[in-house]
């Protein structure tokens, strides 16, 4: 089932990062146009609800898209969803290729 537009996709520089407490999540599908060139799609998407304070403008929520993000979160949500955990994730590359990094505050990667 699609998420609910307006969609704010979360885009990151190489090496940037974000960091957010994450209060519930949704899982769905969200329309993308790659800026590349390569024809629009319906992918696989994952909606973190944030905070006001994590957020400064209206959505009040990130909706992430990169595919080895959404697999390397969806574990670790139900863990996290307290609103009291920050989540720091880093973007490593550019594009297609781009990887992240996911680090809990308080949280081993064991864990």
């Amino acid at each position: 089932m699609a998420i609910e537009s307006p969609y704010e996709l979360l885009e990151l520089a190489d090496g940037a990062s974000l960091r957010i407490h994450v209060e519930r999540w949704e899982e769905g599908t969200s329309p993308v146009t790659p800026r590349d060139g390569r024809p629009a799609k319906v992918v696989r998407a994952l909606r973190l609800h944030v905070p006001r304070a994590d957020k400064a403008l209206f959505p009040w929520y990130w909706d992430l898209t990169s595919q080895t993000l959404i697999a390397q979160l969806l574990p670790m949500l139900p863990g996290i969803r307290d609103g009291k955990r920050l989540i720091t994730i880093t973007k490593r590359g550019t594009g297609p290729s781009a990887r992240f990094a996911v680090d809990v505050a308080g949280v081993s990667p064991a864990s």
